[in-house]
């Protein structure tokens, strides 16, 4: 019979660079289901290492170095992006500043 398999979650992995190259790292794991709008989202964060065990990859690696990570899901830091977010009519991303 066919059969599909149905992820029981999803994770997403957020890895910011600073300037001096220091790393902060966001961590989520939702289950998947329906979720109530209210739910913070800091409700789903966890530590990297239960993602990489569960999903079988790392997230550090030669070029993502553990001695670099200055935060694991600490509370957003305010940060300000070098262009604008894309508009919706925007079909590509803005090209990076040099």
């Amino acid at each position: 019979p066919n059969q599909v398999a149905v992820p029981t979650h999803f994770f997403k992995i957020i890895i910011g660079q600073q300037k001096d190259g220091q790393l902060d790292i966001y961590s989520y794991l939702m289950p998947n289901e329906p979720i109530d709008k209210d739910t913070p989202l800091e409700k789903f964060l966890v530590a990297p290492e239960l993602i990489e065990q569960n999903a079988g990859f790392l997230v550090t690696t030669e070029k993502i170095q553990k001695n670099k990570i200055r935060t694991i899901n600490q509370p957003w830091i305010d940060f300000k992006l070098d262009s604008p977010p894309p508009s919706p009519r925007q079909k590509s991303l803005p090209t990076p500043a040099a």
